[in-house]
Order: structure tokens, then C-alpha cells, then sequence
């Protein structure tokens, strides 16, 4: 099924990188949903719809190509254009890796990895099959599920 893919995506992202948690969003517009968080955890503000202006972590639309590290993480939004203001700090995260998934130039959504210790350098070379790994779950999850996650996102306050 397509949330078991997206829940696995996510488990293996952690895991290959040795971070505490991660988080995989796709691109709907003018929101970016989540789709599946490493650990599973409906209620952390992390898996709330977000403003796709101000995404990731309310710092503003991140046109990188291969990825932004943040080493120092803890002051940053966990949920951009929304009303919460919790930090990735107040969620245990000292650093934080966003990996951006395009197809050709459209982005298709991001790939987030957390870590509860400071990372101060990020070896690029899993990064490729992260991204890649990223890019082929959101191509499979079917136009159905994209559906009801932005009916989700558009009912979100």
C-alpha cells in the first residue's frame, strides 16, 4: 500500500543516515503534506500541512538542489505557516537535513532527517540514493492517496 511504502521510505532514510527521525512531504500546491514520519507520531507538529511559501521550518521557499544541513536546528519552526510555534528544539532535534525530491525541475516534496545530537557535516554521498529513494515513493503513491492528503491539507485550519 502506499502509506506502508511511504512509513518504510522514511525508516530506511533514519536509519541510513543514523538519524533519530525523519519525515517525508510532498509538494500539493501551495501546502507541502506530510505523508509518513519516522517514528510514526500523528500528533508531533511535524506531521502538520504546512505553507509551502514558507517551507521548511518557516525559513521560506528552499530552492537548493541537493540538500541544506542545519547544524544548529533548535530554534527553527517545526511547522511553517501555521499556528503553532513550536521548535525542532522543544521536539528533541539539534540538527536537521533537508533533502528537496525533483523530477526533472518540478519538486515533487522533501525528505527531512533529525538528529538529537549536533551534525556538523553531512556526507553527501547517501544523499543521491536518499533523494532518489524519496523521488520513486512519492511516483508511487497513487493519485488517489495524493487526493485524500489534499483534501486533508485543505481541511487543516
Amino acid at each position: 500500500s502506499p502509506v506502508r511504502l511511504a512509513q518504510e521510505c522514511v525508516t530506511m532514510a533514519a536509519e541510513m543516515a543514523g538519524a533519530e527521525q525523519s519525515a517525508l512531504y510532498v509538494s500539493l500546491d501551495e501546502a507541502m503534506g506530510c505523508v509518513a514520519l519516522c517514528p510514526p507520531h500523528l500528533e508531533s507538529p511535524l506531521s502538520i500541512p504546512q505553507s509551502a511559501k514558507r517551507f521548511p521550518w518557516n525559513i521560506g521557499t528552499v530552492m537548493a538542489s541537493r540538500f541544506v544541513l542545519v547544524e544548529d536546528a533548535s530554534t527553527l519552526v517545526a511547522s511553517s505557516g501555521t499556528s503553532t510555534d513550536t521548535t525542532l528544539g522543544e521536539l528533541g532535534i539539534a540538527s536537521a537535513l533537508h533533502l528537496p525530491l525533483w523530477a526533472g525541475n518540478r519538486l515533487m516534496g522533501a525528505l527531512h532527517l533529525y538528529w538529537d545530537e549536533s551534525v556538523t557535516d553531512w556526507d553527501d554521498r547517501p544523499g543521491a540514493l536518499l533523494r532518489a529513494i524519496g523521488v520513486f515513493t512519492l511516483e508511487r503513491i497513487s493519485r488517489t492517496s495524493a487526493h485524500n492528503l489534499r483534501s486533508t491539507v485543505e481541511s487543516h485550519p
